[in-house]
């Protein structure tokens, strides 16, 4: 069984959104590789772009998708809980993965489907704070 893999966005050699024939989606950030089912991808999307309005904020309630949850802790940062595994974002990073999430789901022709999205119309302000024990952590059930 072959295995093809074409990256449908990128931010740079270390964030990356692929698909491949499995009709998986490879969201890489970083030294991590999640492999989300592509309707799957569509809910994480949605759930990404709804979390992007608030960036800036107070810490609100967290979301979730069918595959993940994301939680945003009181000095701003985000943190993007798979099953096994947790990604742990800046504000900024947030924004960056929102950017680079949309252009992967413009790549993969279901744009249609966020037309009607709203984007903020003022000013978003960033706050970026840096994790002490670093940038990515494992997941700690």
């Amino acid at each position: 069984m072959s295995h093809e893999v074409r990256t449908i966005a990128k931010l740079d050699a270390f964030h990356t959104i692929a698909f491949c024939n499995h009709n998986a989606v490879h969201l890489n950030w970083g030294a991590l590789s999640v492999h989300i089912p592509r309707h799957n991808f569509k809910h994480l999307a949605q759930m990404l772009h709804q979390a992007s309005i608030h960036v800036g904020g107070a810490a609100g309630q967290p979301l979730s998708s069918p595959s993940c949850r994301l939680t945003q802790d009181s000095k701003g940062n985000f943190e993007l809980r798979f099953p096994d595994l947790a990604i742990y974002l800046s504000a900024n990073d947030l924004l960056q993965l929102v950017l680079l999430v949309e252009e992967a789901i413009l790549a993969l022709g279901e744009g249609d489907e966020f037309a009607e999205l709203q984007y903020p119309t003022s000013p978003v302000t960033v706050r970026a704070q840096h994790w002490s024990s670093g940038r990515y952590r494992p997941s700690m059930n």
